[in-house]
């Protein structure tokens, strides 16, 4: 099969796969936590000792963190 007629995430060997995630962030003083969500996006390559991540990206699902 010709690398043309591959989906995008395998034309160059590289495989995309995604998770979500959420954090809660506790602190002494603060009354609530803090909840950031949202997702990590991967490329992972094989290789002879298996999968690798060739790359990683961290997306905040917020407009802003917050005061600190």
């Amino acid at each position: 099969m010709s690398a043309d007629h591959l989906p995008d995430d395998l034309k160059d060997g590289l495989i995309a796969v995604a998770a979500n995630f959420a954090i809660f962030r506790f602190r002494r003083h603060e009354q609530a936590p803090r909840q950031f969500v949202g997702r990590y996006r991967y490329k992972l390559k094989q290789t002879d000792a298996g999968l690798k991540i060739h790359e990683r990206r961290a997306i905040l699902d917020a407009e802003e963190l917050g005061p600190d």
